[in-house]
């Protein structure tokens, strides 16, 4: 059903308990009071406070060189009612979010701007049911005093609630900045993690296929955050350590101190251990790690690190481990996604640490104790039983 003006007045007066017009010219005092209030503007007033987008137009202003501490100036459009944006870009990804209205102008640093607007060339014939049932609460309300004071109150909650739920409804009807492509598509094995994470943050799994979803974006920001590298250094996981044999370099001469330069291995995370023997026995605890080298005065060690080769091995991660993956991206990503859920993201993280280490731990056979250097000392030259 179309809304009309005579619909919209009714609505008022059946508001504050007068009757009905037959027409929209009644010669009653009644039509005469509404009449005076929207022919004041108890639309654009409305338009303001709502912003219906059947109200929203966007123009491309062309911007010319400003006297102001501002380097340029933009003309507002003459039908120009109310402000919902400003974008240095077609696409409206960009906001400018410097710039003053000063009198007929926007002086902003952007040059050409586009500008989304409410615009004043509206009509009844444009209003939703919603919006007019805002314009008859705001009539009701300012002429209720004339007919009936005792409903102002009344009317002033229900017009109050009415812009509210229309105006955040109305919003939500416009498309947010795009987010930043999220460039590769996903393997099975990161969706998963992905997934996980948003699970942990109360949030609906990802679409299929290599949407720009807000959230995909968060996460993978999350992700190239370090998340990963951040979860590898955090202990030494059985499952990702490696060992290398590394020969000095013979192009290489300590200038002094230490005998022998040993050159690290490109993937080289965490040292895991530095050993003197092939069987990893024996510890070395002196030498220099410094750059791209280790010094010490071994011509040959035994290296146990883990690789950062295992940051894209996605697939290949135990579950446990790619588990907890998914609890770091989450609490790293929860200021993004859900604030309201950092503290839980928290606790779930080190939950599924604890466990994953306890899992990782069981992995790996039984190590050899070594003796130290007290229990060494203690028994050099000997037993020495009880007499």
């Amino acid at each position: 059903m179309a809304v009309t003006k005579l619909g919209i007045y009714n609505d008022a007066l059946l508001k504050v308990g007068e009757a009905a017009l037959d027409t929209i010219t009644d010669d009653r005092d009644s039509r005469y009071a509404l009449d005076a209030l929207y022919d004041a503007g108890a639309v654009n007033v409305c338009l303001e406070l709502v912003k219906p987008r059947f109200a929203v137009k966007t123009a491309s202003i062309a911007s010319t060189a400003s006297t102001t501490a501002y380097a340029y100036q933009a003309a507002i459009p003459a039908d120009f009612l109310a402000m919902v944006g400003l974008y240095a870009d077609a696409d409206l990804d960009q906001p400018v979010t410097r710039y003053v209205q000063d009198g007929s102008v926007l002086l902003q640093d952007t040059g050409t701007v586009y500008l989304r607007y409410v615009w004043t060339n509206t009509t009844e014939a444009n209003f939703t049911e919603a919006f007019a049932r805002v314009v008859s609460y705001y009539l009701a309300r300012e002429v209720c005093y004339r007919f009936d004071p005792h409903r102002y109150e009344t009317l002033n909650t229900a017009f109050s609630e009415a812009v509210e739920a229309l105006a955040s409804a109305e919003s939500a009807r416009d498309p947010g900045s795009r987010p930043s492509s999220p460039g590769s598509a996903l393997s099975n094995a990161l969706r998963a993690i992905y997934n996980d994470a948003l699970l942990i943050l109360g949030q609906d799994k990802l679409p299929a296929g290599n949407a720009d979803h807000i959230n995909r974006v968060r996460l993978d920001t999350a992700l190239e955050a370090g998340a990963i590298e951040d979860v590898l250094e955090d202990t030494e996981w059985k499952f990702g350590v490696t060992s290398v044999q590394i020969d000095y370099d013979l192009s290489v001469t300590p200038p002094w101190g230490w005998d022998y330069a040993l050159q690290k291995p490109a993937d080289l995370l965490r040292i895991s251990g530095l050993f003197s023997d092939e069987m990893m026995r024996h510890g070395i605890k002196d030498y220099v790690d410094e750059g791209d080298y280790f010094y010490c005065g071994y011509d040959t060690v035994y290296l146990r690190y883990i690789s950062s080769d295992w940051v894209s091995e996605v697939a290949a991660w135990p579950t446990y481990f790619a588990r907890l993956v998914a609890a770091k991206v989450a609490y790293n990503a929860a200021p993004l996604i859900n604030p309201a859920l950092i503290e839980h993201a928290r606790n779930v993280y080190f939950q599924r640490k604890d466990a994953g280490m306890g899992n990782d731990a069981v992995q790996s056979p039984p190590q050899v104790i070594q003796q130290g250097d007290w229990v060494t000392s203690r028994y050099r030259g000997g037993y020495r039983g009880r007499p």
